[in-house]
């Protein structure tokens, strides 16, 4: 797994902890960390923020797309470009398209716990 760098590496967050990955990587940029998932150097992507822009993810997007991954929201959903703002406010969860269904379910489970 991917993810940007944690304020406490010695605390995973409750999503990592829901996902259970058998490492992650931490490192800048969204773009970066989705071509590693386009790429097959990392298998999911986390993002939690509470709100970035479309630029941050777009064309990490179509990469993962072109190379048979899935990119969504943490519940899912469908990502929207060009709302007013620009503004992404449900999260990224990017995956290798195998593993996207079950990452999906882990995080649910985990946020309705």
């Amino acid at each position: 797994m991917v993810q940007s760098r944690s304020r406490n590496p010695d605390k995973p967050s409750p999503q990592v902890q829901a996902l259970q990955p058998a490492r992650v990587v931490e490192t800048y940029s969204a773009g970066i960390k989705l071509a590693m998932i386009a790429r097959g150097e990392a298998d999911v992507y986390l993002n939690t923020y509470a709100a970035f822009h479309d630029w941050d993810i777009c064309a990490g997007q179509i990469l993962v797309d072109e190379a048979g991954g899935r990119v969504t929201g943490l519940g899912g959903q469908e990502l929207r470009y060009g709302l007013p703002g620009a503004w992404q406010r449900h999260g990224v969860l990017a995956s290798n398209g195998k593993l996207h269904n079950v990452a999906a379910e882990a995080l649910a489970s985990n946020l309705s716990s």
